[in-house]
């Protein structure tokens, strides 16, 4: 029952599979998966003024590097959900690893800086594969009502990952005094997930779940389009990421070239965003199902994202970052809600959902891009990087706009959870 008490946990998935103890094990090989993802695509801001070194490279450059590994899932997203939602997503899933860690070696073994752009777009399109590929593995394992906790557990240990990759890849950086030698390491770290996926990662022979995937309806993506729910938090979560790429990208090399702030300090204070993330995930995750009305949540979280995006660039006082950083945190941790919102279409089958979990994921990834590659542009045209990045804080506002717009949960769907 929404709202009240818990009802008792159902006992078959979303495809109408048995639920079993085992699901957890998936849910941690998921999490392993976005740990491997994690750590080349947020190092990269802080591996930057050693490329910088190596390449030679304007604002508008790094840019578009930063934004680079968001292209092809960006592009790719929905007609992956559509064309690949039919097969095996544990071999789905295990392709993608195997291809991320050699994307991952890639970014090391660049001659130029042209190559080490190919190399993160190749990397990209790896989660393009991996994302229909978790939707689906979500439905296959879980009932709807455990949908929420799922997505806000790998939300959650996905902030630890990213974390640790921030605290750690400066420290990486000094021992080995080489920013090739890091995402080598990363590669490593990349196939160790890869050969945890492949002795634990299990198949649940799905046979009637199967045929809800290969004959769903043709008409799926105009089924999702029509959802005004995946709009309104997906548009909602572009300003979001938007704002939050382009710190990740630029935010360490403002406070190193502004306020001679070490990389080293500026690494933990970044990393403490995605580790105050793990708390309301968690909370968000095991506690959604029982909200009726998601939009107060919604609307805090982007007032309280934008002024903790806004605050770390005036402020060079440690305390100060530290409460700014957690405030873009706690911000972030409404996503197990913008990730499970395709789960409550009403009356939608197995692949509706995972398209519409790739086009919220779409539209996310556009942001992503979008935000480094413009404060790239606005720095070189206004010689400041501050200017730049303010610009960018503001946009997260837009996670209150969509709660604003975001109606009461659909019926059709909750009444199952």
């Amino acid at each position: 029952m929404i709202g009240g008490q818990p009802s008792a946990m159902p006992s078959t998935t979303v495809t109408g599979l048995s639920v079993v103890p085992y699901r957890w094990m998936i849910v941690i090989g998921l999490i392993g998966a976005n740990w491997a993802m994690a750590l080349p695509t947020l190092s990269l801001g802080l591996l930057l003024p050693e490329i910088d070194k190596t390449f030679g490279i304007s604002d508008s450059e790094a840019g578009w590097l930063g934004a680079s590994i968001r292209i092809g899932p960006t592009i790719m997203m929905i007609p992956a959900a559509l064309l690949l939602s039919r097969f095996n997503p544990l071999h789905i899933t295990t392709i993608s690893l195997a291809l991320g860690a050699i994307f991952t070696f890639l970014h090391g073994l660049s001659p130029t800086l042209a190559v080490l752009f190919v190399a993160r777009v190749g990397f990209g399109f790896t989660h393009v594969i991996r994302w229909p590929a978790r939707a689906i593995l979500t439905q296959l394992w879980h009932p709807l009502r455990e949908v929420p906790l799922a997505n806000g557990t790998v939300v959650a240990m996905t902030g630890v990952a990213e974390f640790l990759v921030l605290l750690l890849t400066p420290i990486l950086l000094n021992q080995t005094d080489n920013w090739r030698t890091v995402f080598h390491l990363y590669g490593l770290f990349g196939l160790g997930i890869l050969l945890v996926w492949i002795l634990f990662g299990r198949d649940r022979g799905t046979g009637e779940a199967e045929n809800l995937l290969t004959s769903a309806s043709r008409s799926v993506l105009a089924t999702v389009l029509r959802y005004r729910p995946a709009w309104i938090i997906g548009v909602g979560a572009f300003g979001a990421a938007f704002g939050w790429a382009a710190f990740c990208t630029f935010w360490p090399s403002f406070m190193l070239q502004v306020n001679d702030v070490a990389l080293t300090k500026t690494g933990w204070l970044f990393g403490i965003t995605s580790l105050a993330t793990v708390p309301p995930a968690v909370a968000l995750g095991a506690y959604a199902p029982r909200i009726k009305n998601w939009r107060l949540i919604v609307v805090l979280a982007g007032l309280t994202m934008t002024g903790g995006l806004v605050g770390m660039l005036l402020t060079t006082q440690t305390w100060l970052l530290v409460l700014f950083t957690i405030g873009v945190g706690v911000g972030w941790g409404y996503m197990p809600i913008a990730i499970s919102v395709p789960f409550e279409m009403p009356k939608a089958d197995a692949k509706a959902i995972a398209v519409g979990s790739s086009f919220i994921m779409t539209l996310i990834l556009t942001g992503t891009i979008l935000g480094p590659v413009i404060v790239g542009g606005i720095s070189d045209l206004t010689s400041s990087l501050f200017t730049a990045l303010l610009v960018s804080a503001v946009f997260p506002i837009g996670v209150s706009l969509s709660g604003l717009l975001l109606g009461p949960r659909d019926s059709g769907r909750t009444a199952e959870a």
